[in-house]
């Protein structure tokens, strides 16, 4: 389990990350979306230390990275994969897990991908989240990632926690950004309400379409 308590970035007079905090629990796929600017890379940097907060604390498992010595940090650091954007990702993945990490980190391991490898991409990390109970943090903008995948999802806006909830629970939700984020298209969002009266039952799972079109 990863928590993060309280986390504030700046970079100069700008507040990049204002007083974030989320727990990422352990064999489930946790993921950071937002759009370009939002402080999602930011704050998965701040979680693996490539940048140090102006405030907060990050705890790996009840243990504060951010108060460890370097030895201590080194430790943690040989318990985390990471996995970048870049070519031969299938490659780039088994180098993140050879070593049986408990920690994934992935940054936005679907961009430029076509929709049906992005998907066996996203099984895979699931597969291997579950099978070794691993915390694994992933940045995506890929929406069939968050509705597939997103055991919990957090949801940044210009450096704010602006949602959090599961791929279920954001169906449901009433945050007018969010939804603008997700289901940007008139299309989607007759997706989400057709989804929507089906989770509540008001129309059946096995519908028949020809029937509803009418």
């Amino acid at each position: 389990m990863i928590e993060v308590r309280n986390i504030k970035k700046s970079f100069g007079d700008k507040i990049v990350i204002n007083d974030v905090s989320s727990i990422m629990k352990a064999g489930q796929c946790n993921l950071i979306i937002g759009s370009s600017g939002s402080g999602k890379t930011v704050l998965q940097k701040c979680m693996v230390g490539l940048f140090e907060p102006d405030e907060g604390e990050v705890l790996y498992d009840g243990k504060n990275f951010l108060g460890m010595t370097q030895e201590e940090k080194t430790d943690i650091r040989k318990e985390i994969g990471m996995l970048f954007q870049g070519s031969a990702l299938f490659v780039a993945l088994a180098r993140a897990i050879v070593l049986n990490p408990k920690y994934l980190f992935c940054d936005e391991p679907n961009s430029g991908l076509d929709p049906q490898t992005s998907l066996v991409i996203d099984k895979l990390i699931q597969e291997l989240t579950i099978e070794y109970k691993i915390t694994t943090v992933i940045n995506t903008h890929d929406m069939n990632s968050v509705m597939e995948i997103g055991n919990y999802i957090l949801y940044m806006y210009q450096g704010d926690k602006e949602w959090e909830g599961s791929n279920k629970e954001i169906i449901f939700s009433k945050n007018q950004r969010l939804n603008e984020f997700i289901f940007a298209s008139e299309f989607l969002k007759d997706a989400k309400e057709m989804r929507m009266l089906e989770e509540s039952g008001k129309i059946p799972n096995d519908r028949n379409m020809d029937e509803l079109m009418k």
